[in-house]
């Protein structure tokens, strides 16, 4: 159901923008001219989508977008088009025919969406703050004055942990928590999980120790991680029988040397999930719990700990560092019982309101935050902070002295919009109406309820209209909005960012800043300065977006920026190493950016290549080569850059699999590189790839296929693929292989 306030923002903006589609699927059409047919006013489809947005690159305005409905906006571009293409001035819009889509075709051809208005305005942080709430009452005053929060049950939460130094260093030669197990012999040169930085663990389904592997198979039953349904829920729905269904188990393989190859326990750790190994406890994060194992003894770990999820709570991430775990959980609000929060049970962790921080500015909420500080060692709780946001587009991101919490402002539209009914229409409304509107900006009510009450102020005055009147009337605020729209872009799509001290997980410093973030490499802490990169505009596509760089200082002020970055393109990846910044932008060829962020209060944009394809996930290899691992059209694609001339990246090489994806372009720890011996591990659909890139090349050194391949590890000189159901190991001298094991 569509909340009050959802409906009354629409209603505004279908004033406006002549359309109630606004948001929605119309983003997501691209334009196919070679598909055009004929399409006549008053008919709906998918067809019509594709002339719209074919209209639309040319540079013809659809206020609504490619709505998919054939209305009298597509009859005015389609008129706009027939006079200035066709010279046929009589046209009457409501239909394509032959010759029109023909121009058309040309048309956007002749005339990219570079025609279009760019996303503008100011590159300035904005001030935001936090409070208390003072009881339960309070916060319930608080949720009732949103108006119209809509709840959601997904965390949309994604979490980035990272180190103060972030420059990529080689591939460490032992995982620095990782203590032998027992007196056997151990390697010490084994691989950790691929982390945005070293010193941060992050969880994954597959540690080493340099003799053990531990594997955790995902289960890909009602149980699977991260999934919605129980075995109950299953068989209620008549989805699939699971007769005698039994959830997988967290194996420990004694894998070093590879003639020792075997499962040594099986049975033991009963939970999966994914895992951190933090000295001779490792930690299995499952779907409902935490579970702690004393593994000083592989072959027979013992449970030294567990600790549920509270109610309506999820694990959103976890991390390691120093010997604390750092979690992050997400706690659906409930109006009728919006706390005590428990993240934990068991920890001591029942969180009356009165611990909750809430956004001074008023803000929807739907989700709380906790962000809690664990000892491995006994499960215990040393320190938390939970503060009430959206669940939505939120990164969460650890460095050696702060955290990182960002999450979108949703109060930036709202704000755009009573601007422009202020000042906007000020030669279309009568004086009398325009000090109504002056008015109720300045009642001490909420911004939604400020433009449900000029929504109505303005259907009254038009309903006042003859239908000339009206026509043109609406016709007319519709195309102010949109370009006013594009003059406050960066007042519209906003983030809010919140740096809180690790050492007490108290708030330090919150602002906003334009854009929205990708992922976790969107954000580095490096010298006392954050950097960030963005996309400004519209989320779902749509080609309106711009992508801005920003440098903040520990006030969280943009002191450096680098602005309007692949007009119509998103932000795909992202990577900042030491004074460099990479950048990848994608809508139909890959902008490779290279930025010199040396002085942070002047970054440059120093280079940019221009290829086929994208990169989703970047790796540097040393400071003048990055690797990028994303798509070119319906294959996976590797590019080796090199970056030795900032002012002039090339691409050196490329690697083509014929894989339609690659679990690297969305999960980082699913990719490996051993640095010693210059490769670099690639898991895809049909197996996994061991890629050289020695010597500026990119060659495949080998290829292990017949089953699931998840991850790899290097313990010595053995490379070990590793699967739910089998391990190839391969001699990295030979590349040959050395040993399997069924599991």
């Amino acid at each position: 159901m569509i909340s009050k306030h959802i409906q009354c923002y629409v209603c505004i903006l279908s004033i406006a923008l002549g359309s109630v589609l606004f948001a929605g699927e119309a983003h997501a059409v691209t334009c196919t001219a070679g598909a055009l047919s004929q399409v006549f006013f008053g008919q709906s489809g998918a067809n019509v989508s594709n002339l719209q947005q074919c209209l639309i690159d040319a540079g013809y305005s659809i206020p609504a977008g490619a709505t998919g409905y054939y209305g009298t906006q597509t009859q005015t571009a389609v008129k706009a088009f027939y006079l200035a293409r066709l010279n046929l001035g009589d046209w009457d819009g409501r239909s394509v025919g032959p010759q029109g889509r023909a121009a058309l075709t040309s048309a956007v051809r002749t005339n990219p969406t570079q025609t279009r208005a760019k996303p503008t305005g100011e590159a300035k942080s904005k001030e935001y703050a936090y409070k208390k709430v003072s009881s339960e009452a309070d916060l319930l005053t608080y949720i009732d004055a949103s108006e119209g929060m809509t709840y959601a049950m997904g965390t949309g939460l994604r979490a980035t942990f990272a180190d103060e130094d972030s420059a990529v260093a080689p591939t460490p030669a032992m995982a620095p928590n990782a203590v032998p197990s027992s007196e056997k012999t151990v390697s010490d040169r084994f691989s950790s999980t691929n982390v945005q930085v070293s010193g941060i663990d992050e969880p994954d389904i597959v540690k080493t120790d340099g003799e053990n592997i531990f594997i955790s198979p995902q289960s890909y039953g009602p149980y699977f991680r991260g999934g919605v349904t129980t075995v109950d829920a299953v068989v209620a729905n008549d989805m699939m029988p699971v007769p005698n269904y039994v959830d997988p188990t967290t194996k420990v393989v004694d894998a070093f040397p590879p003639s020792d190859l075997s499962v040594i326990s099986e049975d033991e750790i009963k939970e999966n999930g994914e895992m951190l190994l933090i000295s001779d406890t490792l930690l299995v994060f499952t779907y409902t719990s935490i579970v702690a194992y004393d593994v000083t003894n592989p072959e027979s770990p013992k449970k030294k700990w567990d600790r549920k999820y509270g109610e309506n709570v999820q694990l959103v991430t976890a991390r390691a560092n120093d010997g604390v775990v750092y979690l992050v959980t997400s706690t659906y609000i409930y109006r009728d019982r919006p706390c005590p929060v428990v993240p934990l049970m068991g920890a001591g962790m029942v969180l009356p309101c009165t611990r909750i921080w809430v956004p001074e500015h008023l803000e929807q909420l739907n989700t709380s935050y906790s962000i809690l500080a664990l000892n491995p060692k006994d499960g215990k709780i040393n320190k938390e902070i939970t503060f009430a946001g959206k669940a939505d587009n939120t990164v969460v991101a650890m460095f050696e002295d702060n955290i990182y919490v960002t999450h979108q402002e949703s109060s930036g539209s709202r704000a755009v919009a009573l601007d422009f009914f202020a000042s906007g229409l000020t030669d279309l409304l009568s004086d009398s109406v325009r000090a109504r509107i002056a008015t109720i900006v300045s009642y001490d009510i909420s911004d939604p309820s400020k433009l449900e009450e000029i929504s109505n102020l303005i259907e009254n005055e038009q309903a006042k209209m003859n239908n000339n009147e009206a026509l043109r009337f609406e016709t007319e605020l519709a195309n102010r909005f949109v370009s006013y729209q594009a003059l406050h872009a960066r007042d519209i799509d906003r983030t809010v960012v919140t740096r809180i001290a690790v050492d007490t997980l108290t708030i330090a410093e919150t602002k906003s800043i334009p854009g929205h973030l990708l992922n976790q490499f969107s954000l580095d802490e490096y010298n006392g300065y954050l950097r960030v990169a963005v996309t400004v505009g519209e989320r779902w596509g749509g080609g309106t977006q711009v992508n801005d760089v920003y440098v903040l200082s520990s006030a969280l002020e943009i002191v450096g920026s680098v602005l309007d970055l692949g007009f119509t393109e998103q932000v795909y990846s992202a990577r900042f190493i030491g004074d460099r910044g990479y950048v990848v932008t994608f809508r139909q060829t890959d902008p490779f950016y290279v930025f010199d962020l040396t002085d942070p209060l002047h970054p440059k944009m120093t280079g940019e290549l221009k290829i086929p394809g994208y990169s989703s996930y970047l790796e540097a290899i040393d400071h003048n080569t990055v690797l990028g691992v994303g798509r070119d059209g319906g294959n996976v694609k590797l590019s080796l850059f090199d970056v030795s001339n900032p002012a002039l990246p090339v691409e050196r090489a490329v690697y083509t699999l014929k894989e339609s994806w690659s679990e690297v372009e969305n999960n980082h720890h699913a990719f490996l590189r051993d640095s010693e011996y210059k490769v670099v591990f690639i898991p895809a659909s049909n197996g996994g790839y061991v890629i050289s890139y020695d010597n500026n090349k990119l060659s495949l050194k080998a290829a292990v296929s017949g089953y699931d391949v998840r991850r790899a590890v290097f313990i010595d000189q053995y490379f070990y693929v590793v699967g739910d159901e089998k391990i190839t190991v391969l001699n990295e001298n030979t590349w040959k292989e050395e040993k399997t094991l069924s599991l």
